[in-house]
C-alpha cells in the first residue's frame, strides 16, 4: 500500500477539522487509518441526534414506585440505534429505549441516557429529577357496630401500610368534637345522629393518608319487647320469659320517625329451641335496613339457612310470573282508560249495535274459530285456529265453550281426559264458575250507557259465552294463561281492530300437560280477572293496583280450587314455598318494578287473610274497595287496610307482620297462638285447610343493601343451645316492627 505524503495528510486533517462531526472518516496518520486503495474516497459517519427523555407520569415521582422512562433520537444515516440508561442512584446501567426504574429513596437524581448507532457514534442527554417519598396507603376502617346506641361503646380499628416500611401512627376524629389515637380505639357517643368518623395514618417522615366512615347512632328506647300472644298455645309468659313449651311471640313496634335499638333477653329457653326475628316494613315508604345486633353469649348460634323445599309446581311456573305481571298491568291501564272514556254519541252507539255488540250464535261442537292472541302486540296478533271441543251452560244461563287447538292434541299436550277434567271442574251447579259467580258476581252483564259504543253486550236470553281458548303456544311465549280486557272491546274502537269481541281467556296447552290441577286453578284465576274487569271497572268505575288485583285472583284459587281438586291448593304447593325461597326482601306493593317473588308473596298472604277473616275480605274486595292511585281515588293500600279494620283487625301493617312471622318461623298447622300461622278456618260451606310449614326450611336471608323496601320482610334465625337467648343492639328502623318467635 502506498503511504500518504506529508501534504496529503495535512489535507485530510484539515478536512476533519472542517467537519468535526465526521470523525469516522478521519483515518490515516500514525498508522491509524484503514486500508484504502489509491484514489478511493473515505466514508464519513455522523453521530445520532441528541436524545429526548420522556417520563411516564405528570405527577410527583414517588420512591418505591416504578417509573417509566423513554427516549427518542434519530440517526442521519438511518443506522440502527441502541440506548443505555444511568439513573444516578448507583444501580447498574439499563439498556433499552423504553425502561422502568424504581428508586428506593427520595432525593435528587441525574438521569443520563446515551444513544449509539452501529458505527459506534454516540450522543447523550442528562436530566435532573426529584424523587419524593410516598404517602402511607389509605387506611381502612372497621366499626364494631354498623349502628350503635347512645352510650354504647364502639370499637374502631384502622389498617394501613407504609411503602417505605416506616412506622405509622393513627389519629382519630369521631365527628362529635372528640379525638383519639391508636390503631384500635373505643368511643361512646352521647347523642343520636350520623357521625363522620375519620382516621389519619402518619409515618415518621410526616407523610399522611386519611379515610372516613359514617357511623350511625340511635336512641335506645326504654320500651322493651312485649308479649304478643295469650292463651293455652302461647309460650310467652311475660316480656322476657318463655314457658318452655309451645310457641312464644314477642313484638316491638317502632312508631317513631327515628331508628331504635333494643336488647333482647329471653329466659326459660332450652337447647333445641329456635328463635326467629322477623322484621316487617308494613308501610308504603322504604326505610333504612334493620339490624340483627349481636348474640350476647354462646347461648345461640346463627342459622346459616338451608335451601327451602322446592316443589315441582313452584319451579314450573316461576318463568311465567314476569309475563303474567305485564298482562295484569296492561289490564289495569286499560281499565283506567275505560273508566275515564268520554260518553259515546248516540250515533256511535247505534253503529256499535249494528256491528258486533251482540253475542254470536251459540257455538256447536266442531265449529271452527280463529282467536287473535294479543299478548305481545295488539296490532300484530298471533292467530290460532281452534275447534269447539266441549261446552256447558252455567246456572246463570251463560255458556262456557272450550276451544281447542288441534295441534295441542297432536303434540300430546292435551288429552280428552284433560278436557273432561277441566269441564267438570268449572261447569255444573256447584262448579268453579258457578261458585265464583255466587261469591263475586257474574263475569259480564248490563253495560252502562257510556260504554255501549265501546264494549260487547249481553242480550236478553242470549248472554255472551265464556270462551276458553286452549292453544299450543310455544314454550317461550312467557305465559301459562291470561285474560286481556281488550277482547271485551268492539273492533270499531280506535286501536282495537284485532279485538276478539268476546269474553275470552287463553290457556297455554303446554301447561295442561305440566300440571292439570294448576291449570284448573288458573281457570279460576283468569275468570276472577274477567269478573273484576266487569264488576269493578265497568260497573263501579274503579280498579286495583297490580299487587291487589293479582292477590284477589289468587284468593279465588285458595277459596274454590281445593274442594274441586281433592285438596290441591296452589297456596301451599306453590306460593308459600316460593316466598320462603326468596329469603325476604320482596316489596309487596312495588309489584311492577320488584317482581321477583311477588306472586308467591301475594298468594301466600292471601291464604293467610282467608284463614284470618274467612270469605269477608275476599268478597269485599269487589264491593267495598274504591281504589286506584292513578286518578287520585283511595289507594289500594288504604282500601285493604280499611277492610281489615272493618272486620275486626288492627290494620294491614299488623296483619302483614303476623304473616311474615308465620312464614319465616315456619309455624305448624296446629297449637298456634291466636293470630299466627295458617290454621283451619270454616266460613259457611267453605273450609280452609290448615298448613303445616314445618316441612319447609328457610333459606339464607336476602341481603338488603342498606334499604328496607316498602311492604317487605327480613329475618334472622338462631338455633338456641343454652338456657337463655340474648341479642344486643337489635335495630328496628323508623315506622317498622319486629316480631320474635321462639318454639
Amino acid at each position: 500500500m502506498e503511504k500518504m505524503n506529508k501534504n496529503a495528510r495535512m489535507q485530510v486533517m484539515a478536512a476533519c477539522i472542517a467537519s468535526a462531526l465526521m470523525l469516522s472518516a478521519c483515518g490515516g496518520g500514525g498508522g491509524g487509518g484503514g486500508d484504502t486503495s489509491p484514489g478511493t474516497q473515505t466514508t464519513r459517519q455522523t453521530a445520532p441526534s441528541t436524545p429526548n427523555i420522556s417520563i411516564g407520569t405528570t405527577g410527583s415521582l414517588l420512591a418505591t414506585a416504578p417509573i417509566a422512562f423513554s427516549a427518542s433520537a434519530t440517526d442521519p444515516s438511518g443506522l440502527t440505534l441502541s440506548y443505555i440508561w444511568d439513573f444516578g442512584d448507583g444501580s447498574a446501567p439499563t439498556p433499552g429505549q423504553n425502561v422502568s426504574h424504581t428508586y428506593a429513596k427520595s432525593g435528587s437524581y441525574t438521569v443520563k441516557v446515551t444513544v449509539s448507532n452501529t458505527a459506534n457514534q454516540a450522543s447523550s442527554f442528562t436530566q435532573s429529577i426529584t424523587i419524593v417519598a410516598p404517602n402511607p396507603a389509605t387506611p381502612t376502617i372497621q366499626s364494631s357496630a354498623t349502628t350503635a346506641a347512645i352510650g354504647q361503646s364502639v370499637t374502631f380499628t384502622a389498617n394501613s401500610s407504609d411503602p417505605q416500611n416506616l412506622p405509622l401512627t393513627f389519629s382519630w376524629d369521631f365527628g362529635d368534637g372528640s379525638a383519639g389515637s391508636g390503631a384500635t380505639v373505643s368511643h361512646t357517643f352521647n347523642k343520636a345522629g350520623t357521625y363522620n368518623v375519620s382516621v389519619t395514618a402518619s409515618d415518621t417522615s410526616g407523610l399522611q393518608a386519611t379515610a372516613s366512615i359514617a357511623q350511625g347512632v340511635v336512641a335506645t328506647n326504654s320500651n322493651k319487647l312485649v308479649a304478643d300472644c295469650a292463651g293455652a298455645n302461647c309460650g310467652a309468659v311475660d316480656a322476657s320469659t318463655y314457658s318452655g313449651n309451645g310457641i312464644g311471640t314477642w313484638r316491638y313496634t317502632n312508631t317513631t320517625s327515628s331508628d331504635a335499638t333494643i336488647d333482647i333477653n329471653i329466659a326459660g329457653v332450652k337447647p333445641g329451641n329456635k328463635a326467629t326475628l322477623v322484621f316487617t316494613n308494613g308501610g308504603t315508604n322504604m326505610t333504612s335496613a334493620p339490624g340483627t345486633g349481636n348474640l350476647a353469649s354462646a347461648s345461640a348460634l346463627p342459622s346459616l339457612g338451608a335451601r327451602a323445599v322446592i316443589t315441582h309446581e313452584m319451579m314450573a311456573y316461576q318463568g311465567t310470573y314476569a309475563g303474567k305481571m305485564a298482562m295484569t298491568e296492561k289490564n289495569r291501564q286499560l281499565a283506567e282508560q275505560l273508566i275515564h272514556l268520554p260518553a259515546q254519541t248516540v250515533a256511535a252507539r247505534a253503529q256499535a249495535a249494528r256491528m258486533s255488540a251482540r253475542p254470536r250464535a251459540n257455538a256447536a261442537i266442531g265449529d271452527t274459530r280463529t282467536w287473535n292472541d294479543l299478548w305481545d302486540n295488539a296490532s300484530n296478533p298471533v292467530p290460532y285456529v281452534t275447534q269447539a271441543n266441549t261446552q256447558c251452560t252455567l246456572p246463570s244461563g251463560r255458556n262456557v265453550v272450550f276451544w281447542l287447538d288441534p295441534n295441542a292434541t297432536k303434540s300430546g299436550n292435551v288429552s280428552s281426559d284433560d278436557m273432561a277434567a277441566m269441564k267438570n271442574a268449572v261447569c255444573g251447579s256447584n262448579g268453579g264458575f258457578a261458585q265464583l259467580n255466587a261469591l263475586l258476581g257474574d263475569v259480564w252483564g248490563t253495560v252502562p250507557s257510556k260504554y255501549k259504543g265501546s264494549v260487547i253486550q249481553d242480550s236478553p236470553g242470549a248472554l255472551q259465552d265464556i270462551n276458553i281458548a286452549i292453544v299450543n303456544a310455544p314454550a317461550s311465549t312467557g305465559w301459562a294463561g291470561y285474560f286481556y280486557g281488550a277482547n271485551n272491546y268492539l273492533s270499531t274502537v280506535s286501536g282495537m281492530s284485532n279485538s276478539n269481541q268476546a269474553l275470552l281467556f287463553f290457556i297455554n296447552a303446554g301447561e295442561v300437560k305440566n300440571n292439570r290441577n294448576y291449570t284448573i286453578a288458573s281457570l279460576l284465576h283468569e275468570a276472577t280477572h274477567m269478573t273484576n274487569f266487569y264488576q269493578r271497572s265497568i260497573v263501579r268505575g274503579t280498579t286495583h293496583d297490580t299487587w291487589l288485583e293479582e292477590t284477589s285472583a289468587m284468593l279465588s284459587e285458595d277459596v274454590i280450587a281445593p274442594a274441586l281438586l281433592g285438596g290441591y291448593d296452589t297456596a301451599y304447593s306453590v306460593r308459600i314455598p316460593g316466598y320462603l325461597q326468596t329469603g325476604g326482601g320482596v316489596s309487596y306493593n312495588q309489584w311492577s318494578t320488584l317482581s321477583s317473588g311477588s306472586y308467591s308473596l301475594g298468594g301466600a298472604f292471601g291464604a293467610f287473610l282467608n284463614r284470618r277473616y274467612g270469605l269477608a275480605i275476599y268478597k269485599q274486595l269487589i264491593t267495598s274497595c274504591n281504589d286506584g292511585d292513578s286518578y287520585g281515588i283511595d289507594s289500594s293500600y288504604n282500601c285493604l287496610d280499611k277492610l281489615i279494620t272493618s272486620n275486626g283487625g288492627s290494620g294491614l301493617a299488623d296483619e302483614y307482620a303476623r304473616f311474615g312471622a308465620s312464614i319465616f318461623a315456619t309455624l305448624p298447622a296446629t297449637n298456634l297462638p291466636n293470630g299466627y300461622g295458617f290454621p283451619t278456618k270454616t266460613d259457611g260451606a267453605y273450609q280452609f285447610a290448615a298448613f303445616d310449614l314445618t316441612k319447609y326450611q328457610t333459606t339464607s336471608p336476602q341481603s338488603l343493601f342498606g334499604i328496607f323496601q316498602s311492604m317487605s320482610h327480613s329475618y334472622q334465625v338462631d338455633n338456641i343451645n343454652g338456657n337463655s337467648y340474648s341479642r344486643k343492639g337489635v335495630k328496628i328502623p323508623a315506622n317498622t316492627s319486629m316480631i320474635l318467635v321462639v318454639r
